[in-house]
């Protein structure tokens, strides 16, 4: 009698299936890891320039580096203003009056 040849390993499609979805979902885990990663070491450079300038120029000098512009109703786009009123007090702004604007937070 003669021995009968080892049958083949098949691999079941579902197995296949799973460990694909499983090494997409790694991928995009480490994707994700990588942009949070990015966008945190931005957002600390940002923070460490803010306070080199700071620290050499003094907080007196930097609030005066800020642009000023005369407030005039109708010229509220080109000087880059969300709102009518000053966001420390709360007041509107009144027409002719020298006013300081924080630059965009974003890069």
């Amino acid at each position: 009698m003669a021995a009968e040849p080892p049958s083949p390993v098949t691999v079941e499609s579902d197995f296949v299936v799973i460990l694909a979805a499983l090494l997409c979902a790694l991928i995009c885990v480490v994707g994700l890891i990588a942009v949070a990663r990015c966008a945190w070491l931005r957002q600390n450079a940002r923070r460490e320039r803010w306070r080199a300038a700071v620290g050499e120029q003094g907080l007196k000098k930097v609030l005066q580096s800020l642009p000023k512009f005369t407030y005039d109703p109708k010229q509220l786009r080109r000087m880059v203003l969300s709102t009518a009123e000053c966001a420390i007090c709360l007041a509107e702004y009144a027409v002719g009056v020298r006013i300081r604007v924080l630059p965009p937070v974003w890069p």
